[in-house]
């Protein structure tokens, strides 16, 4: 089972509303490390003010969900506990965690949420690439899936394009993007858009919202 998060308000009251004005939002809110692209994996401080203003910016790709009715089934770092966990939260939708991935627990996950729906899933690529291959999820139809969001590290074209062919012999007609700079940023730099899915694969696509971007070389020179 699992605990609804209204039933954990309901448990207690706000004795007042908490303010992250000021120098509290500039605090440090959570530490990550990550994938170490360019040599040994670093560590990220992450501050309040960083969290929440990339959660209002990262919802707009996902106008679409609705409280109670999709479900994320999320992976970790800091993708996953801002991109999924404090997202999800701010939309109000179903949450599922799983400890750890592999196809059975997978598999479970999928059957306890088909009673109802969930519309994305936001994983990684070799993750992807287990899906693409497996026989496993052909047991379930898929057709309330309606996004994948892969980062973390780059989406091959060619896993793009096995998985997509893997969804929709299982019903699915989800649009399979990436963004960038999940960790990095808390929650990325760029998201493709679902409507440019399949035309620029490799893609991260365009610039978030509130994001701009300044190229300079090694010697740190425009």
């Amino acid at each position: 089972g699992w605990i609804q998060l209204e039933d954990l308000l309901n448990k207690g009251s706000f004795e007042r509303e908490e303010s992250f004005d000021g120098a509290q939002a500039e605090g440090i809110a959570a530490s990550f490390y990550n994938s170490g692209t360019t040599g040994l994996s670093k560590g990220v401080m992450t501050t309040h003010r960083n969290l929440n203003s990339q959660v209002l910016a990262t919802s707009a790709p996902f106008s679409s969900l609705h409280p109670r009715r999709d479900t994320f089934i999320p992976h970790y770092r800091l993708y996953g506990l801002a991109m999924v966990v404090l997202l999800s939260f701010s939309i109000g939708t179903p949450l599922v965690i799983v400890p750890r991935f592999d196809i059975p627990r997978y598999r479970r996950s999928l059957r306890l949420r088909l009673r109802s729906c969930f519309q994305v899933a936001l994983i990684v690529p070799p993750i992807m690439l287990v899906l693409a291959n497996s026989p496993i999820p052909l047991e379930y139809n898929l057709s309330p899936l309606c996004i994948v969001l892969s980062g973390a590290a780059p989406l091959a074209p060619t896993i793009a394009v096995s998985l997509d062919k893997r969804l929709k012999s299982m019903g699915a007609k989800a649009d399979i993007v990436q963004g960038y700079g999940f960790t990095k940023i808390s929650l990325g730099i760029a998201i493709l858009r679902t409507e440019q899915a399949m035309s620029k694969l490799g893609s991260v696509g365009r610039l978030i919202s509130t994001m701009a971007v300044q190229l300079v070389d090694v010697d740190e020179v425009d």
